[in-house]
């Protein structure tokens, strides 16, 4: 299960989403697909940033998902664009996928 953490540039977490709000997993494409710039790097079992120069992919990449996804999974991700559009927005501030 993948945790997604809305980080300041000293690794102080602002927001979280995790488990029980629903998963990513299982939506992710394979790495060397091509039309998934960003999503297709989060990694399952291991640590995956993302910037504020990639939060405009990430964010359309993540709403592509989000068209597919089911209805259990909706809500987390909805908060990782949420998240992501804070990225975005503000300065020094990223998005950790941490796989277990």
């Amino acid at each position: 299960m993948i945790v997604a953490q809305l980080q300041d540039e000293l690794g102080n977490i602002l927001e979280q989403v995790g488990s029980l709000d629903g998963s990513i997993d299982s939506y992710l494409p394979p790495a060397d697909d091509k039309t998934f710039r960003c999503v297709g790097f989060i990694d399952l079992y291991g640590e995956t940033i993302f910037n504020s120069l990639q939060s405009e992919v990430l964010i359309s990449e993540l709403r592509m998902l989000l068209e597919k996804a089911e209805v259990k999974d909706r809500q987390y991700i909805e908060k990782l664009i949420a998240m992501t559009e804070k990225v975005k927005a503000g300065p020094h501030l990223y998005l950790r996928f941490s796989g277990d």
